[in-house]
């Protein structure tokens, strides 16, 4: 037998903490977080609020009746149909479609593509084979059996090969069809704009516009969510003048739903921070768990939500505050920011809108322009890489989103007529007409650039 000196001792890896009470000065204030009953009261209200939470649609009446009126026409015709459906986002378009093709499901082939998702023209025709199980899309679309296509943000698919798309629509839309296409986007005049080829042949699609939500059909919508947790009793966890001023603060921005949504998350989740510091410092020797107030809450008796808990939401997720959102830009977006400034010279331009090019504006260069200046900056300093022309169209879209900057019409469109080789170039049609002015001074600019990247930001200027 051997010894017990001569056992090896093998010495963990891992170093293990001794498990002691640690003194009270070394204790470290944690935030205050809410019982598992309040969190429970309240999460029923955050639910609501979700986006991804199911549920009819509210406030679109009118138009699901006009989309039910289309569909039922062009299944019991004998040839298809083409429906462009538009609306600024939030708008509720997709969920529309969605809500309203249940019905149909069963009497017609169907497929849903987000063409967000779709990277090529080929790509969208080998999903459309696959989900309608087709070989010869001429042949399966000419035919007598009904095809139903829908087409969601089907603006993304304008920077590919656009013979496919037009054949989309041009078979919808000839007299013996078995296609019903649905087309879904932002811009209202997105056919006429980058689909000339339908105009010139007669060949336009049924028009769907989606409008913003007004005041009070936003007040409508989050008051009729809210009742659905108590049907026979006062409107729980919302002061109705908080619903009314919420309403009216997003219908005034955007009337996108899905802000008042999230403003309302957010307000809920405030007003239960409040509730369970309240409980904390009413008894700071009971555990918020053990609490007999916080217990017996309810939907109806829980602390609601003020027209002040809206406005300290409201002021963080509509605000007008540029340095705020310079300070949430990244290092690509101050970049292009930067190139914009100094292609400017230093100040601001308004533009008046979509306008020939006067000289008050003739400082604002076109997309194409200030893309020129921006990779030169970016050359010059050798340390930033330039992006792509269709990833700086997207950061370029991204700032004119948070108000940074501002477009103007520029030259002119290109007409086919007179350049026909570049009819399948839309993206450049935009580069070339579109003139951006910065909505921001130099003097902004210089105090939000910090960071990692500020050296080469501050080159740029």
């Amino acid at each position: 037998r051997k010894k017990r000196s001569d056992k090896v001792i093998v010495t963990p890896r891992r170093r293990v903490l001794a498990v002691s009470s640690p003194s009270p000065s070394r204790l470290i204030k944690t935030p205050v977080t809410s019982s598992r009953r309040t969190a429970a009261v309240y999460h029923q209200a955050r639910q609501l609020f979700s986006r991804c939470s199911t549920g009819c649609l509210f406030g679109r009446d009118e138009e699901r009746s006009q989309l039910s009126t289309f569909l039922d026409s062009a299944l019991s015709s004998k040839s298809g149909g083409c429906l462009y459906i538009s609306g600024p986002p939030g708008t509720g378009k997709s969920a529309l479609v969605n809500e309203t093709i249940e019905t149909y499901k069963a009497r017609v082939s169907l497929t849903i593509i987000n063409c967000m998702s779709v990277h090529s023209a080929k790509e969208l025709e080998q999903k459309l084979t696959f989900d309608l199980e087709i070989a010869n899309f001429k042949k399966a679309f000419t035919s007598t059996k009904k095809y139903l296509v829908i087409l969601d943000e089907v603006d993304h698919l304008i920077s590919f090969d656009q013979e496919l798309l037009y054949r989309l629509f041009e078979w919808s839309l000839s007299p013996k069809s078995g296609l019903i296409l649905l087309s879904i986007a932002n811009a209202l005049d997105l056919t006429d704009r980058f689909l000339p080829r339908l105009k010139s042949r007669n060949l336009r699609p049924q028009l769907l516009p989606v409008m913003p939500y007004t005041a009070p059909q936003i007040a409508s919508i989050l008051t009729s969510k809210l009742s659905t947790l108590s049907p026979n009793q006062d409107l729980p966890f919302f002061h109705p003048a908080a619903i009314t001023f919420c309403a009216k603060k997003v219908s005034s921005q955007t009337g996108d739903l899905r802000k008042a949504f999230d403003i309302c998350k957010r307000a809920v989740d405030l007003v239960e921070q409040e509730a369970a510091q309240a409980e904390l410092e009413a008894s700071p020797t009971k555990p918020l768990s053990e609490n007999t107030n916080l217990a017996r809450l309810s939907p109806t008796t829980a602390p609601k939500v003020t027209i002040a808990h809206v406005a300290r939401v409201t002021a963080q997720v509509l605000s007008n505050n540029s340095i705020q959102r310079l300070a949430a830009l990244n290092l690509q977006q101050k970049a292009v920011l930067c190139a914009l400034v100094k292609g400017e010279g230093g100040g601001t331009v308004v533009l008046k809108g979509p306008s020939t090019p006067k000289k008050s504006d003739s400082r604002a260069p076109t997309v194409a322009k200030l893309y020129a200046t921006y990779c030169g900056l970016c050359r010059e300093e050798r340390l930033l890489q330039p992006l792509t022309s269709s990833e700086f169209g997207e950061v370029v879209s991204s700032l004119e989103g948070l108000g940074l900057v501002e477009f103007g019409e520029g030259y002119g469109p290109i007409t086919p007529s007179r350049t026909p080789g570049r009819v399948a170039s839309p993206r450049k049609w935009v580069l070339e007409e579109k003139r951006v002015s910065s909505a921001v001074g130099i003097r902004e600019l210089r105090d939000a650039v910090t960071g990692p990247g500020a050296e080469v930001l501050r080159g740029m200027l």
